[in-house]
């Protein structure tokens, strides 16, 4: 624990030494820290990319206070003006919601909630500064797709290592070292859209550099099994077809099929074999939906919903504005039994924890309630819009794409605690900023 403690406070003073002495270094070391520390876990705790981003914050607002002054970015736009409105208010949203999550349950480490939020705040006006340089959307792609690269690589060896030189399951580092594959793997959503977007460049090695990241991904989720991967990879890929010639997608597809198949063969699981139980694991929810006394899969999943929609409507104001932040575990619980036991299953109903765990959909309804939920899918509406109608803009397909499956996470896993999930959707993020990607010739000169 010593170790740890003495890692994380050497890796945060150097990251307030690049914010206080380099500040123009903000966007490509963000970029990393968000990226490579998303899934990480220490100490059973998934606070590392915030601890990280803050202490580049402070370093920021120091070199701020003791700089030339600021300006703020004027958005050309009435939709860009508005996206920065709707994100504060969200914010601020959250704000409250944590105060009334902190009155309710008590502890100080309820705090972080607060904390996290102002510095959600803070980031969000930070990158709208003039101080501070953006890459060009080229070099964006490219610091992405090598930070998910590096991350997958170390997420991958070390379950080898951990399998190979050590004996231990590669799934057991799960919730010691890392969230579970589907938060692990959250980076997927904006990394591989990235990668994708150097396969147009002209660069051998930007190419390159999104090949590798590419299989690399695809090499993770069938080694950790991760489904939503296994689901969003193939959507990337069917909103990369455009921009493909015959003769390109043809090989491409045999390249993609060659892994596909070499991936299925060494890391699929023997139960994945049978073609009855891969389409049990991932259509068996549909039915499960309509027969959940007939079919039992994921249906945890489908009383999770359910049990949001009954906390919240017990009155008008928790259909409102829910109960506060992170008090779904206790308010849900109850209800999760009750269903459990009317569904003829007594066993999972002892099984239910008082404080259970949700996904980001569930969470976000009985934490926020309907305001919550409806500021939330304001922001992504207003993100896709801004990506739909910037001009000159060829990557519209691929970039929503990633909106729409970092929205379809939000049925998997919480994802309310990473910095990077924030930052993606931004007025001033990421996705706004990759929009901005257009290749160019190998020795082509860029201006920020």
């Amino acid at each position: 624990m010593a170790g740890i403690a003495l890692l994380y406070a050497s890796v945060g003073i150097f990251l307030i030494g690049i914010g206080a002495l380099k500040p123009k270094w903000l966007w490509p070391t963000l970029i990393i820290i968000t990226i490579t520390s998303s899934g990480v876990m220490v100490l059973d705790n998934t606070y590392a990319d915030e601890f990280l981003v803050g202490c580049l914050l402070f370093g920021i607002f120091l070199a701020i206070m003791v700089g030339p002054g600021t300006s703020r970015k004027i958005p050309a736009t009435t939709l860009s003006r508005l996206s920065e409105w709707v994100f504060i208010l969200m914010v601020v949203y959250m704000l409250v919601e944590s105060l009334r999550g902190l009155l309710i349950l008590g502890g100080l480490q309820k705090i972080r909630w607060i904390v996290f939020y102002l510095m959600i705040g803070a980031l969000s006006f930070v990158i709208s500064l003039n101080n501070f340089p953006i890459p060009s959307g080229r070099k964006i792609a490219l610091i992405v797709s090598g930070s998910t690269l590096a991350y997958l690589g170390i997420y991958i060896g070390h379950g080898l290592i951990s399998e190979i030189v050590f004996g231990v399951n590669r799934y057991n580092l799960q919730l010691i070292y890392w969230g579970t594959s589907a938060y692990a793997l959250f980076l997927v959503a904006v990394g591989v859209p990235s990668a994708l977007l150097l396969f147009k460049d002209k660069n051998p090695f930007f190419k390159l550099i999104g090949w590798c990241t590419l299989l690399t991904a695809i090499f993770a989720a069938f080694y950790y099994d991760s489904r939503v991967c296994l689901l969003a990879i193939p959507v990337f890929l069917i909103a990369l077809i455009p921009s493909f010639s015959f003769r390109k997608l043809f090989s491409f597809s045999l390249v993609f099929i060659f892994v596909v198949i070499l991936g299925a063969s060494f890391f699929l699981p023997s139960y994945y074999r049978d073609f009855a139980n891969w389409k049990r694991d991932f259509l068996g929810f549909t039915e499960t939906i309509y027969n959940p006394r007939k079919s039992n899969v994921d249906i945890d999943r489908l009383f999770l919903l359910q049990s949001a929609f009954q906390s919240i409507g017990e009155s008008l104001e928790t259909c409102l504005f829910g109960y506060g932040f992170r008090t779904y575990g206790y308010i849900i619980s109850p209800k999760m039994r009750e269903l459990y036991a009317q569904n003829n299953n007594p066993e999972m109903a002892k099984k239910v924890k008082e404080d259970v765990g949700a996904e980001t959909f569930t969470a976000l309804v009985v934490d926020t309630g309907i305001v919550g939920l409806f500021l939330l899918v304001i922001n992504f509406l207003l993100v896709g819009l801004r990506i739909f109608f910037q001009k000159g803009n060829s990557n519209r397909i691929m970039l929503l794409s990633s909106l729409l499956i970092i929205s379809f996470w939000s049925l998997v896993i919480y994802y309310l605690d990473i910095v990077l999930f924030y930052f993606a959707i931004m007025p001033s993020g990421l996705l706004i900023q990759l929009s901005r990607y257009t290749p160019k010739e190998p020795r082509a000169e860029e201006n920020n």
